[in-house]
């Protein structure tokens, strides 16, 4: 097979150009590596998602006839430490499942940190926007957080971890392996909203719990 041919079949499989093997010292392959600009730009989004979740938490909510304390640092940090075992064991574990044909360890990153802070923004967001929509019976009513429970939250918040599963499969299909790795991903995403979903739970009881 000729190389020209070869590069046409590798277009229509969807793999990348067979490009030959990266020379030069450590730093230099990794400045001319895609895979380090798409971890720095992915980290850079990771961290604005996730401050704009802190400025949401702390902030002070006003309601009829006062307002509502947002979380303080002191009860995220605390929160933190108590979610931290739990991503801990479920990422291991899925890393083990991996074990066989493992990815490498950048798309681990994308689908841990995507779960952690990019799909926890998009469903804080939209569930609060949403929210507010089927509120109908004032401040403070049970049945308008129950609605959004019900009817948005679930839809919303699958979407958003499965969403980085179709993003890794327009940018770098040919990585998804297999089955199983398709799986750890979906799982490790899981695990980082999970991860940030009990912090947010957690501060709030440790909050409340404190002011009562």
């Amino acid at each position: 097979m000729t190389d020209s041919v070869a590069e046409l079949a590798r277009r229509r499989n969807g793999l990348p150009r067979n490009r030959p093997v990266p020379s030069g010292r450590l730093w230099q392959r990794i400045m001319r590596s895609g895979w380090t600009w798409l971890l720095l730009g992915a980290t850079v989004v990771y961290l604005a998602a996730l401050a704009s979740q802190w400025q949401l938490m702390t902030a002070d909510i006003p309601v009829e006839g006062g307002v509502i304390e947002g979380v303080n640092p002191a009860a995220i940090r605390t929160a933190a430490g108590l979610a931290l075992p739990t991503m801990a064991v479920w990422t291991a574990l899925f890393l083990l499942a991996d074990r066989y044909r493992p990815q490498r360890l950048a798309m681990w990153y994308l689908a841990l940190g995507w779960g952690a802070a990019v799909a926890t923004f998009l469903s804080i967001h939209v569930n609060t926007w949403a929210g507010q929509r089927l509120s109908v019976a004032g401040n403070g009513d049970p049945a308008s957080s129950a609605r959004a429970a019900i009817f948005v939250a679930p839809f919303v918040e699958e979407a958003a971890k499965a969403t980085v599963l179709f993003v890794i499969a327009i940018l770098a299909r040919y990585r998804l392996t297999s089955k199983v790795s398709t799986i750890v991903l979906a799982g490790l995403s899981a695990a980082g909203f999970a991860f940030t979903e009990n912090i947010i739970y957690y501060a709030r009881v440790i909050v409340y719990s404190s002011q009562n």
